[in-house]
């Protein structure tokens, strides 16, 4: 009797296994047919890739070439159909991807269009000005990249310890067979170069996003004190590698610095962050970096800072206040029209390099990320599924 217990209810069991087992499949099985039947109804997602810049200029932001857009369509989805070009499809464009698009370009689609995809960091203040200027800021959903951020806080890095190590300036020396920047005291020798050191210092991350984060996990490692400021915030907050405070604690933050990264979008509320007056808070010795945007620092305010030498130690700057307007521009244009930083021996110059543009690995990260994020915005019939917001009314 027992046995025939055991096998009534393992009987039992099988069946219920096998009904259970049948009704799974039969739901998931409906719930793939009815997601087959939903994407062959539904509209293809309509994207454009505006090639060359603002007025034609292929030297202003990112052009797509033929070779790129192939390379995107590959990782694309079938739901998403693509053009590009100069000229827009009228009222025929769900997702524009351009940085600089011309007040006709955006006419001819503003009925139709759901979206911009800017396609590097930051958020260009003309475009923003414009839309705000067509009605489109509020109806429209903005989003950029942060595919570069290691590179560009690998760079930020980099100008900080060549700056603050006088790096440049000890290579030119030695290139004409000087020993002197070496340290060691010599009778009839200059004095040596001097040197920051980094560790048991303070540096300021002014701007804890996809970049200041980075830069802060790396100068945490070099043993210093890490503090940064973020827009987002309204009260002191405290992660792992930084204690993060609102941005309305610059100011007293600025006197404790040893080094001070700049790593924010440029805005109305960024422009001309630090002056005379922020600059001569810093305490002596110390050490300035901009992989954010020129017009962050006060021009004439930083060419004296680092002509005189009293707070401000040295500089490592990426970004400037005049830029080649073509491609034929790229060997003659000073970095600033009025100030002649290339004479100023305590200056790391960069041209600009922190976004790695047409660096292969950079390149790839680029169009992965707007095929991703097209790629999720097809898939949630929705543009608001795609990744890195931008806020259009703060500028960033």
């Amino acid at each position: 009797q027992d046995r025939l217990a055991c096998n009534y209810w393992r009987e039992r069991c099988l069946a219920s296994m096998r009904w259970f087992l049948l009704a799974a499949s039969s739901i998931v099985l409906s719930w793939w047919v009815g997601r087959s039947l939903a994407r062959g109804r539904r509209r293809k997602l309509r994207v454009h890739f505006l090639k060359k810049g603002h007025g034609g200029k292929s030297m202003v932001g990112w052009t797509p070439t033929d070779q790129h857009l192939h390379a995107i369509c590959r990782k694309l989805s079938s739901d998403v159909l693509v053009t590009s070009g100069e000229d827009l499809p009228r009222n025929a464009v769900d997702v524009l991807v351009a940085a600089f698009p011309t007040r006709d370009q955006l006419l001819q689609v503003k009925d139709s269009i759901r979206a911009l995809l800017v396609p590097f960091a930051g958020f260009p203040p003309p475009t923003r000005l414009l839309l705000k200027e067509l009605g489109m800021s509020s109806k429209l959903v903005v989003c950029n990249l942060h595919h570069n951020a290691p590179m560009t806080a690998e760079l930020a890095v980099a100008l900080c310890l060549a700056a603050s190590k006088q790096i440049f300036e000890a290579d030119r020396k030695l290139r004409q067979h000087d020993w002197s920047s070496r340290g060691i005291p010599c009778e009839g020798v200059p004095d040596p170069l001097p040197m920051l050191l980094l560790q048991g210092k303070v540096a300021l991350v002014v701007g804890y996003g996809e970049v200041g984060q980075r830069v802060a996990r790396i100068m945490s490692a070099f043993g210093m004190e890490v503090l940064a400021t973020r827009a987002s915030l309204s009260r002191v907050a405290r992660d792992k590698h930084a204690v993060v405070h609102p941005p309305a604690d610059l100011l007293s933050l600025l006197p404790r610095a040893n080094v001070v990264f700049l790593c924010v979008p440029l805005t109305s509320g960024t422009s001309k962050m630090l002056g005379r007056k922020e600059l001569a808070m810093l305490p002596k010795g110390s050490v300035l970096v901009n992989v954010s945007r020129g017009e962050v620092v006060d021009e004439d305010a930083l060419f004296e800072a680092l002509s005189q030498r009293e707070n401000l130690f040295a500089a490592g700057i990426d970004t400037w206040y005049n830029y080649p307007a073509t491609s034929k521009d790229t060997q003659s244009t000073p970095v600033s029209t009025r100030n002649d930083f290339s004479k100023l021996t305590n200056l790391v110059m960069s041209p600009h390099r922190g976004g790695a543009v047409g660096l292969e690995e950079t390149e790839s990260a680029r169009l992965s990320a707007i095929a991703e994020a097209l790629n999720l915005a097809a898939d949630r019939s929705d543009v608001r599924a795609m990744p890195c917001r931008v806020d259009v009314e703060r500028g960033y």
